[in-house]
């Protein structure tokens, strides 16, 4: 029996010095995730405090860039309202001038109209100056005719009474 309670005592006490081990490693492993929860935990506040400081970087080049174009906006804003301002001022200009060359345009027209009727007016009058003197001609030529006519007649009469 003696054996046996050797035996027995051995194997307790291995047991126990098994079950210390486990414990013990169980302690280490609870100590080293409350470690790495504390690491962690540092870790999350630094990456915190550098993730606000690239916000605020960020809104703050954000702003600067929004300043930056609504300042460019207001002066493109201002260009197009001057050349507004010149393109109204060159059509003003042109529609004064295209007003006056048709004033011109018009007047030339008249005139020229007035050129062209007198001009009509001399070539009617010369060609009815023609057709005159053409029905004067035709007048003492039919007159000529007639007289060669009236002699032939005479003659041809004078003959056959004779």
């Amino acid at each position: 029996m003696e054996l046996m309670s050797a035996r027995q005592t051995w194997t307790d006490d291995r047991m126990d010095d098994l079950c210390k081990r486990v414990d013990d490693g169980f302690a280490q492993v609870h100590g080293d995730i409350k470690d790495l929860r504390r690491e962690l935990g540092s870790t999350r506040g630094e990456l915190g405090a550098e993730i606000g400081s690239v916000r605020d970087e960020l809104r703050a080049e954000i702003g600067s860039v929004r300043d930056e174009l609504r300042a460019e906006i207001g002066s493109v804003r201002d260009e197009v309202g001057s050349l507004r301002k010149e393109v109204g001022s060159v059509r003003d200009d042109l529609q004064a001038e295209i007003g006056s060359v048709a004033n011109e345009l018009r007047l030339d027209i008249k005139s020229a109209q007035k050129e062209l009727k007198a001009e009509f007016a001399s070539l009617r009058l010369e060609s009815n100056q023609q057709f005159l003197a053409l029905n004067r001609r035709f007048d003492l030529f039919q007159a000529t005719l007639l007289a060669a006519v009236l002699a032939g007649l005479i003659g041809i009469l004078a003959s056959h009474l004779l």
